[in-house]
């Protein structure tokens, strides 16, 4: 989707420069927009300098005893899939960022390597350290040996207690209310459309890679949706991880939750929009290979291949595959807010509805103010594909629905596409 976003900006703005004479301030804003709204997933960063061995003496260490630091190997992969040094390594990490010490010396003999791999293991596990920044710096020695670590935090750590009662009195709410459900499946359903009723999604909220950032403050991207799903489903006792990759080529995060015996798929933020949507909810590797690949550490995350917990749309009329009124009043979820991308730019041409990214299965309604348009995807089989016979129906108005497609919704459709 975010490739198609990209390309709808590129014809923006040749058309835009035809009419306005090639205006160049209007042409520099749209290209800007269209390269934050792709690059939203932050990789760490790190910067190194070496120094000689006479000053390892003089090195600041916050000697932090992590002797009685465990790790939950259940919902800690990539603790898993570290070697014991590496291992030993983490639970120092972990324990300086959990008490706020910034810079330690490390006690294993490690390289520039190891230490990025072992700080992106705490990172990826540990949501609950929302003040971790991406971002660290080190000293080395000339034999490549890391002789000190200063690590960053984010702005929640500037008063961390009040940080801590804000996010712990947000997810506490969650979680009351989803254990108000007797199943595993119905609490992850609950804290996904929790989630994303609460959030819009926002390049420029500096907390964006922070579960912070969509448990108390509500606007987020990838990494904040993923985040926050791993915080509250584990505290659940459900299962679930962290996982990176590429999503139509842009860096991107989504989740795995383990349900029963068998792992699925699960990606918050493409099911975000105006309408919360469940086209990536529980899905297969199969299903996610056409929109998303992993890479890194999550490639060695378990395969997902169950379906037994698969979302299935209760369908109201199985000959036809069509809600009926009193589903859609009582079953569609709409989102008053929209997608911020500039917050200089206000118009409802700089507002973009994210859940557009389902190309083959979605109709696209974009820039349209009206929260009462809803977009429904009727699909025949549970895996998301769309019934050739009933491609696309678009609901419109919720007072006006009688239950009935109306045979030109499908022309309304393409209608709407083409405009839009």
């Amino acid at each position: 989707m975010k490739k198609i976003i990209r390309t709808l900006f590129i014809i923006i703005l040749i058309i835009a420069g035809i009419y306005l004479n090639n205006n160049s301030t209007i042409t520099n804003k749209i290209i800007n927009m269209a390269n934050k709204y792709t690059n939203d997933l932050k990789d760490f960063i790190s910067s190194g300098k070496l120094i000689s061995d006479k000053d390892l003496n003089s090195l600041k260490d916050s000697n932090i005893d992590y002797s009685t630091y465990s790790v939950n190997i259940e919902t800690s992969p990539y603790y898993s899939m570290l070697d014991e040094n590496e291992k030993d390594l983490y639970k120092q990490i972990y324990a300086n960022a959990d008490n706020l010490k910034k810079t330690f010396v490390p006690k294993q003999n490690i390289t520039k390597n190891e230490l990025e791999e072992t700080i992106i293991a705490v990172y990826n596990d540990s949501p609950e350290l929302f003040w971790i920044d991406t971002s660290y710096s080190y000293k080395y020695l000339i034999s490549g040996k890391i002789a000190q670590v200063t690590l960053n935090y984010n702005s929640t750590a500037d008063d961390i207690e009040s940080s801590k009662y804000l996010f712990n009195q947000a997810t506490n709410k969650i979680i009351n209310e989803a254990n108000n459900y007797n199943n595993n499946y119905d609490k992850e359903k609950f804290v996904h459309d929790y989630i994303l009723e609460k959030n819009i999604y926002d390049i420029n909220n500096k907390l964006n890679q922070s579960a912070y950032s969509a448990l108390v403050n509500g606007k987020t991207v990838c990494a904040g949706y993923s985040r926050a799903f791993q915080y509250i489903m584990n505290k659940l006792n459900i299962t679930t991880y962290y996982v990176t990759g590429k999503s139509q080529g842009e860096s991107h995060a989504w989740n795995i939750v383990k349900l029963g015996n068998g792992y699925y798929n699960i990606d918050l933020t493409w099911d975000d929009g105006k309408i919360i949507t469940y086209n990536y909810f529980n899905k297969t590797d199969y299903e996610f290979s056409k929109t998303h690949e992993r890479s890194e550490k999550s490639i060695n995350l378990p395969s997902c291949n169950a379906t037994t917990y698969k979302y299935k749309k209760p369908y109201i009329n199985n000959s036809t595959n069509n809600y009926d009124k009193e589903y859609i009043k009582n079953h569609t979820k709409k989102k008053s807010t929209q997608v911020i991308i500039n917050n200089d730019d206000e118009d409802d041409n700089n507002s973009k509805n994210y859940n557009n990214l389902d190309k083959e299965n979605n109709i696209k309604n974009k820039n349209n103010e009206s929260t009462e348009n809803n977009i429904l995807n009727n699909n025949e089989n549970i895996d998301g594909n769309v019934n050739e016979n009933n491609e696309n129906n678009v609901l419109n108005n919720n007072e006006n629905i009688d239950g009935n497609v109306n045979e030109n919704i499908k022309n309304q459709s393409n209608e709407k596409a083409a405009t839009s």
